[in-house]
């Protein structure tokens, strides 16, 4: 069982949603009117409510909308470990279907045990790289 540490900071968890994109979509659906956790939610970390603003889901097929070619295009410039993106670029750039990025701060200080069964299925995790001295 992965447990995510109480206090953690700076780290992006990347999980895939192995179902039908209509169903998928239904899955990772957050209601903004309520505070009733999404069925991912539920599903990953029964006990803790994840903090929506630190959680993106999408179908990997739109970021060629935004000038990406995959995951790994899409996460390439972003501040995380040069090492982390290398070890894991297979991985990124063969994702298909709905993804789910979680960030550190979604879990709220928590320490969050997760539920890793299907359809949730973990693909990655990135570290933060540290800021650059001025």
């Amino acid at each position: 069982m992965t447990i995510i540490p109480a206090g953690e900071r700076g780290v992006l968890r990347i999980f895939a949603v192995d179902l039908p994109d209509d169903r998928a979509h239904d899955f990772v659906a957050v209601d903004p009117t309520t505070s009733t956790p999404s069925r991912f939610n539920a599903a990953l970390a029964p006990d803790t409510l994840l903090d929506p603003d630190f959680i993106e889901a999408f179908p990997v097929g739109q970021l060629t909308q935004f000038g990406h070619d995959d995951l790994f295009g899409y996460l390439n410039n972003a501040a995380y470990k040069s090492t982390d993106l290398a070890h894991n670029k297979a991985a990124l750039r063969s994702a298909r279907g709905w993804v789910v990025l979680v960030w550190s701060d979604a879990f709220r200080g928590a320490q969050t045990p997760l539920h890793l069964a299907p359809p949730i299925r973990l693909m990655v995790s990135l570290r933060a790289a540290a800021p650059e001295a001025a």
